[in-house]
């Protein structure tokens, strides 16, 4: 019961901390600038071309929002036994496919 509850609490973690995420994605798509130059460089963060805007900020926030609603199923799924050891290779597959895909889009700017 106790690694139950750890599990709950670790997925319920990830899911807000990918939710703060996808909201500061949103208020820099939004026009807001700060810690933007630090996070996408400077000269996105100036120019803001469409491309970015549409697939560097709202995609992001698009692709955390995904990931915080599949972290609270994570945490809260009844699932145990044979089906159950599905889920958190899931989860880190697709935690690690946002950072993948964040790493990408910084490093060919």
């Amino acid at each position: 019961m106790r690694a139950v509850l750890g599990s709950r609490r670790w997925g319920h973690a990830a899911a807000a901390w990918a939710g703060l995420f996808a909201a500061l994605h949103l208020f820099w798509a939004a026009g807001g600038a700060l810690g933007l130059a630090e996070s996408a460089g400077r000269e996105l963060a100036v120019d803001r071309p469409l491309w970015f805007v549409a697939t560097g900020l709202y995609g992001v926030a698009l692709a955390l929002v995904t990931a915080a609603g599949l972290d609270v199923l994570l945490a809260r799924s009844p699932l145990t036994g044979r089906a159950g050891w599905s889920l958190p290779p899931l989860g880190a597959a697709s935690s690690s496919s946002c950072w993948c895909w964040r790493s990408a889009s910084r490093h060919s700017c």
